[in-house]
């Protein structure tokens, strides 16, 4: 028998620019104790990627401020945490426009995503800017980029996804994408 509450939803909280180049440094029992701390239900990290995936019942959008807050007061720098709901996140992989690279290259298969969705202008310009092997699809609130040469050779990417979003934009590429949409799948059986 589960102690979870009879109204806790999966969330998928995502951190952006943590564990990089050995700087930034969050521990995932860090972040799985924090979470618990703030009240999320089962948390579980998805290796060191600063994945989390957890039960609430709190609005999504507060999930993810508890969460940004509570690591600016352990660590002392700010970390962007991008917060969906397990519904929406299962939606992510259905909307996947890029199928064959999927199925041959799935680390280079991103899934974009920031707090709010990209302008209507900026795919193109992202367009303008990719290179031949590079292709680009919005889906709602996310996009998906084939990065057919390797994100790390990409003239678009961070930098360029943060100004598309209008603010901090975090990816995780399709092998994290399915992982997380398998535990959320997982948290929301309870």
């Amino acid at each position: 028998m589960s102690d979870a509450s009879p109204g806790a939803r999966p969330v998928v909280l995502l951190l952006k620019g943590i564990n990089v180049g050995g700087r930034r440094k969050v521990p995932m029992v860090d972040l799985r104790t924090i979470a618990t701390e703030l009240g999320l239900e089962e948390p579980q990290t998805y290796i060191a990627s600063g994945s989390l995936v957890a039960r609430s019942d709190r609005a999504v959008t507060e999930v993810g401020e508890m969460l940004e807050h509570a690591l600016a007061q352990r660590f002392g720098f700010d970390v962007p945490v991008i917060a969906r709901s397990g519904e929406t996140w299962s939606r992510y992989l259905t909307s996947m426009p890029f199928p064959e690279a999927a199925s041959t290259e799935p680390n280079r298969v991103m899934l974009a995503l920031s707090h709010a969705a990209p302008a209507d202008d900026s795919v193109d310009a992202l367009r303008g800017r990719a290179s031949a092997n590079e292709r680009i699809e919005r889906a709602g609130d996310a996009l998906w980029i084939h990065f057919g040469d390797g994100a790390g050779r990409s003239a678009i990417a961070p930098g360029g996804l943060d100004r598309t979003f209008g603010g901090p934009t975090t990816t995780r590429n399709l092998t994290t994408v399915q992982a997380l949409a398998g535990m959320a799948e997982a948290a929301g059986r309870g």
